[in-house]
């Protein structure tokens, strides 16, 4: 009896199976079920396509993430750095980056970063950005939760001379750069290790002033600007604190006023200001008297000695340096009774 029951099941599993391969091998099946696989397929893309949105747009809608709790940090400012030049710099942000509404953005968006680049570039006092770094918001060890950062390392130019244009200034780092706007007053009256360079007036009156971030095209200007690097290079204010140069003062440069006088003098501040001829400037297509080399150590040897012989009770108008002259004489002190006989007289 168990043995006719075994093959009774036997042969129902038998038709079973043949009638699932008759199934299978109808073309007509086939097509369902070819048509419900890549549904399901579909089914599944789309769902997880819908799950990915909605993670994306809740991120994306997370405060965390939007561009506006996120902040520049730009490390620390070197000691040149004035509070009006570190709020000019610190003052770029995300807003236009990618359309009109980037500030209410979000950290993910395409080439965010390559475009705050180019701008922290077109930034006047920014000379080149190293690395861009984002920290992303966290909880710090207090269990507090952390804003999210992007570190910017870069280098700034500095100015080591201040244009002045009538009664507005400008500064210029080494290679005749605009940098920022016209200075203030105020910020004016600290920046006194910064040599002034006067007397362009004449010689910009046909040339437009040039936008922060541009070079300065006046030929008499950049003369004056490549004393000031000379100067900068030789670290004159910092050795000579007490007797700095305070005035590069260009009016007479190609002789426009006076052929045979020096075309550049400059002035050191002290008890009383020291005016010295520099003579022509380093990039000037007309010769010169003495190397460089000569005139920088001549320079220094008098602010070394600011009150040797005559030098200290001389007035600014008397006291006029001869640093371009070749030879052993430092010092070239033209007095008035003097000028009135011979017009020079060396000590």
């Amino acid at each position: 009896m168990a043995r006719k029951k075994k093959k009774t099941k036997e042969s129902s599993q038998s038709r079973v199976d043949s009638v699932i391969a008759q199934l299978i091998e109808n073309p007509s099946v086939q097509l369902l079920g070819t048509v419900l696989l890549r549904f399901g397929l579909i089914v599944g893309v789309a769902g997880l396509t819908f799950f990915s949105l909605e993670v994306e747009r809740e991120v994306q809608d997370d405060p965390r993430f939007q561009l506006k709790n996120w902040n520049f940090e730009f490390g620390q400012f070197p000691e040149w750095v004035t509070p009006r030049i570190q709020a000019d710099i610190e003052s770029i942000r995300f807003n236009g980056l990618i359309g009109p509404e980037a500030e209410e953005g979000h950290i993910f968006q395409e080439n965010l970063l390559a475009r705050l680049r180019e701008r922290l570039a077109q930034n006047s006092w920014i000379q080149v950005v190293n690395e861009l770094k984002i920290r992303y918001p966290g909880i710090d060890e207090k269990g507090e939760i952390t804003q999210g950062g992007l570190l910017i390392d870069m280098n700034l130019r500095r100015p080591i001379a201040i244009i002045q244009l009538g009664n507005k200034f400008y500064y210029s780092d080494e290679r005749g750069i605009c940098l920022g706007e016209e200075i203030p007053h105020d910020e004016l009256a600290i920046q006194i290790t910064l040599p002034i360079i006067r007397g362009g007036e004449s010689f910009s009156q046909n040339f437009p002033l040039p936008l922060p971030g541009e070079n300065w095209k006046v030929r008499q200007i950049l003369e004056g600007i490549e004393v000031a690097h000379l100067i900068h290079d030789r670290k004159i204010n910092q050795r000579f604190p007490r007797n700095p140069i305070i005035e590069i003062d260009i009016s007479n440069v190609g002789g426009v006023l006076h052929r045979d006088a020096s075309e550049i003098k400059i002035v050191a501040r002290g008890p009383k200001p020291i005016e010295m001829d520099w003579g022509r400037s380093p990039i000037s297509p007309r010769p010169r008297t003495s190397s460089l080399e000569d005139t920088l150590k001549k320079l220094e040897w008098i602010l070394e000695n600011p009150n040797q012989r005559d030098l200290g009770q001389t007035t600014t108008r008397e006291a006029f340096l001869r640093l371009d002259l070749p030879g052993p004489n430092y010092l070239h002190v033209l007095r008035p009774e003097e000028e009135i006989e011979s017009g020079s007289s060396s000590l």
